[in-house]
């Protein structure tokens, strides 16, 4: 024990790794009390080479002579911030002959850890490599598998090249779409190239490596739950690269309305295109191009509202038996900030208006006039006050300004 101990404080890391080899577990739980006082005193100690030689020594020795893994992981972790800590390395030679279930506990909790402990990724891929347990899934775990990956660079190697040989890659994709703020991490390591991980994730749901189906319902969720504009464009491109079939684009209808409705500009714009070759393939009813005209219309983004106006003319013109569900749904565009917005929603209305034969309707069109800027009112009082019939609607009398 006390030539442990004289190693320690001398920093003689390879003879530590030898005397803890020759051990009982009932020896080195006799050295943890000198260990604790070790650490101790170190810690009040000036921060010079004498102490900086000892801590590396003193990190390994006392975990490896904790008895629980809980302890192990609480003193892994629980180093000073000034300390010079042991490799990866040395702790996995020190904690190697450790059971298996003892490791795989140490693992887990020191991946539970938030990222901002700083746990090596190097010590936790080791410790499940020893043990043989699933790879955790915590957002620790994942950031520093990302950025190792990043890190790992090979002659000839790609990014698709290291993820095809992670032995846990695909329970380390899925817990990609679950870990916040992921997106910044893909854009700063990857980048959006032809070595891009969105590319690559794709091209591995090609192959079946990994189950494309999935990702694309995972891409989903995530855009709908909402994240960081980071994240939004990370999984807004791995989208893309999987290039959805038909069916996959009809089958989410539901999810790229609400897409429309609240998600940032680039997403809303990439389920309006969605939906907008649903519309004009004839498979979107009335109905739903109403409901994602009623999502679309009151958002402020210009393109994304004439987009929406041009895409409403374009099925009108091709059925107008669609007038009655589809020109009441222009309404919403008269109270745009842009009055050249308001002028498009007007012109569509005027248009198609003489087709508009429900009294409700054209009553909706006259009180949603009310919104639009001056000169667009007076005109749309000329337009609105007549009926089908050609008498004057005297329940309305629209301001001229």
């Amino acid at each position: 024990m006390s030539s442990l101990m004289e190693a320690v404080r001398a920093g003689r890391t390879a003879e530590v790794v030898s005397l803890l080899d020759g051990m009982t577990d009932a020896e080195r739980r006799a050295c943890l009390p000198g260990l604790r006082q070790l650490r101790k005193d170190l810690g009040a100690a000036p921060w010079n080479a004498e102490s900086r030689r000892a801590q590396p020594a003193l990190h390994a020795a006392g975990a490896a002579c904790q008895p629980g893994a809980a302890a192990a992981a609480g003193w892994l972790v629980g180093a000073d911030p000034r300390w010079s800590q042991a490799s990866p390395g040395l702790l996995l030679d020190v904690l190697g002959d450790r059971d298996p279930a003892w490791l795989a506990d140490v693992t887990h909790r020191l991946a539970r850890r938030p990222p901002s402990s700083g746990v090596p990724y190097a010590l936790m891929a080791g410790l499940v490599r020893l043990s043989g347990c699933a790879a955790p899934t915590t957002d620790a775990y994942v950031q520093g598998w990302m950025e190792h990956l990043g890190h790992v660079w090979q002659r000839g190697d790609t990014v698709l090249d290291r993820l095809r040989r992670d032995p846990h890659l695909t329970e380390l994709v899925a817990a990609l779409f679950t870990t916040d703020d992921i997106g910044s991490r893909v854009e700063w390591q990857y980048g959006e190239g032809p070595d891009s991980w969105t590319v690559a994730l794709a091209r591995l749901g090609e192959e079946g490596v990994l189950d494309r189906r999935t990702m694309v319902d995972a891409c989903v969720t995530r855009l709908l739950r909402g994240a960081s504009s980071a994240d939004h464009r990370v999984f807004l491109r791995l989208l893309v690269s999987l290039d959805l079939t038909p069916d996959e684009r009809r089958e989410r209808t539901a999810d790229w309305i609400a897409l429309v409705r609240d998600a940032p500009s680039a997403v809303a714009s990439y389920a309006q295109t969605m939906l907008g070759t649903l519309a004009l393939d004839g498979e979107l009813t009335a109905r739903r191009l109403s409901e994602m005209s009623g999502g679309v219309l009151p958002r402020g983004e210009k393109k994304l509202v004439r987009t929406q106006l041009i895409l409403l003319h374009k099925v009108i013109r091709r059925d107008p038996s669609t007038v009655p569900e589809l020109l009441p749904a222009v309404a919403p565009a008269f109270a745009h900030h842009d009055s050249a917005v308001q002028e498009r929603a007007l012109k569509l209305v005027e248009r198609h208006f003489d087709r508009l034969e429900d009294s409700a309707a054209r009553s909706e069109l006259v009180r949603a006039a009310d919104r639009l800027a001056p000169g667009l009112r007076a005109r749309a009082a000329r337009l609105l006050r007549t009926d089908p019939g050609g008498e004057r609607e005297s329940h309305v009398l629209l301001a001229s300004g």
